[in-house]
């Protein structure tokens, strides 16, 4: 199973407010913070992007189900959905 875990990170001194994206055995990456959009909005959102970028979602296929864990973290499973465009 493939997951993708995501985490807000406050701004700082020296770097605005911005979201961490990762997936195990996948380089991690940073997407800056829109404020004018709810935090797991804009996780599930994010972590589409990663998932599309990783050729993870299969022409359709799958979709992204996303919930938030204890940590504050948020995690998103891949569910398939079906035969997609193919």
């Amino acid at each position: 199973m493939k997951a993708i875990q995501t985490k807000y990170y406050p701004a700082t001194d020296t770097k605005g407010a911005r979201v961490k994206v990762w997936a195990s055995d996948n380089k991690g990456k940073f997407a800056g913070y829109d404020y004018g959009a709810s935090l797991a909005d804009q996780c599930e959102d994010i972590a589409t992007r990663y998932a599309e970028g990783l050729g993870w979602l299969g022409n359709g296929q799958y979709v992204l189900a996303s919930g938030s864990l204890q940590d504050g973290h948020y995690c998103h499973v891949l569910r398939f959905t079906g035969f997609g465009d193919d």
